[in-house]
């Protein structure tokens, strides 16, 4: 399958990030990944994996292991767990290794 910058569900974030925040060449390799076509992004893309690598955006260890906790349990449907919170849980956040909780009921926040 052939993607764009903006279609690519694994680099669509980091090149967004980049052309947005990135210094220098990193923001000129983001900017030619949006203006590219498709058959060029293919050619552009392997260099872009490894960009990635050496210089994640922030999040972005959180981000792709979110995703993949989430592409597991989707994938056979299977309960990767359950986790308990407080008082009417309102928001969700996952920084790499944790996912913590607001419980807007008891003003309080959980970590699983």
């Amino acid at each position: 399958m052939l993607y764009s910058a903006v279609t690519d569900p694994e680099l669509r974030d980091w090149v967004e990030f980049q052309s947005k925040n990135g210094s220098g060449f990193l923001h000129s390799v983001a900017t030619v990944a949006n203006l590219a076509s498709e058959a060029e992004y293919s050619l552009l893309r392997p260099a872009l994996v490894m960009f990635r690598s050496q210089y994640p955006e922030p999040n972005s260890r959180a981000l792709l292991r979110w995703r993949s906790w989430l592409k597991a349990s989707a994938s056979n449907g299977s309960n990767l767990g359950t986790f308990a919170a407080g008082t009417n849980p309102y928001g969700v956040a996952f920084d790499g290794a944790n996912i913590w909780v607001t419980n807007a009921g008891s003003g309080t926040v959980s970590k699983e």
